[in-house]
C-alpha cells in the first residue's frame, strides 16, 4: 500500500533483486571475514546491527495510507 498498485512490480522486483544478490555474496563475505578474523564473529555482529537497523526502519514507518484510525474500530 506505501507504493501503489503501479510500483509494486519495480519494489517487488528490487526486493527480489537485492535478496539474490546478497545470498550470493553472503557467503563470499563470511568467507573473507573468516579468513581474515579466524572467525565468524564480525560478521554475524554486522548481521545483528543489519536487522536492527531493519527493523527501526520499519517501525519508524507512517501509518498506511488511505487507511484511518475510525475504520480500523
Amino acid at each position: 500500500r506505501y507504493g501503489g498498485m503501479r510500483n509494486f512490480g519495480k519494489i517487488y522486483g528490487t526486493m527480489t533483486s537485492v535478496v539474490a544478490l546478497s545470498s550470493g555474496l553472503g557467503p563470499m563475505a563470511a568467507g573473507a571475514v573468516f579468513d581474515m578474523t579466524g572467525g565468524y564473529g564480525a560478521f554475524l555482529f554486522a548481521g545483528v546491527i543489519g536487522c536492527l537497523i531493519s527493523g527501526l526502519l520499519v517501525l519508524t514507518l507512517p501509518a498506511v495510507p488511505g487507511k484511518s484510525p475510525q475504520a480500523a474500530s
